[in-house]
């Protein structure tokens, strides 16, 4: 493996370990962070980045929202109504994190800058609350791995200190190969995510 391509996998390996975890602050200090000058670095925040913010905010929880398309009317209804949810248990201040995919998605998605800027003006637009919103970018590729993919997904964000991850009708899923049927169940999802969380 060349060492660029080990060191990358390093750095992105790194958010998925815990932010206290000694290995991922040895790699920080370590290794320069990895800019991609693409005007989409200030979103492309660590663990331990996302935990300072949820704690600037005053954050008594966090829900996040994973995306690897633009914000549309439905997914802004469950961001909205899990945040209602969320109060009428008792949080007080309920933190959304809406993390766009960041790595290589399919080739009909619409591309990540795109999907920040619309991801933006709806926070501009007032449909999501900008003061109890955090957008950023995952520094992952979608692999479309079904159920395993979801509870990797969670995992990583509650290493973030996420604790309530919306999960909608076939997350990570793709077409059997023959295009006939979806490989996996479109609710595996729904199924999976209580593994995790």
């Amino acid at each position: 493996m060349p060492a660029e391509t080990f060191l990358r996998l390093s750095m992105l390996g790194s958010f998925f370990q815990c932010a206290k975890d000694p290995i991922a602050i040895f790699l920080a200090k370590v290794f320069d962070r990895i800019r991609y000058e693409d005007g989409l670095d200030d979103y492309r925040l660590t663990p331990a980045e996302l935990q300072a913010e949820f704690e600037k905010r005053g954050a008594d929880t966090v829900f996040v929202f994973q995306l690897r398309n633009p914000i549309h009317n439905g997914h802004a209804l469950l961001m909205t109504s899990c945040r209602e949810h969320l109060l009428e248990m008792g949080y007080k201040n309920p933190i959304l994190l809406v993390h766009q995919i960041g790595g290589k998605v399919k080739a009909d998605d619409i591309p990540l800058k795109e999907r920040i800027m619309q991801n933006q003006a709806v926070l501009e637009e007032g449909v999501l609350d900008p003061k109890t919103t955090i957008v950023g970018i995952f520094p992952s590729p979608m692999l479309y791995g079904g159920p395993t993919e979801v509870q990797w997904h969670a995992k990583a964000r509650m290493n973030a200190g996420c604790e309530y991850y919306i999960v909608g009708r076939d997350p990570a899923g793709m077409k059997h190969p023959n295009g006939e049927r979806d490989l996996y169940d479109p609710w595996h999802g729904k199924k999976v995510r209580a593994c995790t969380f």
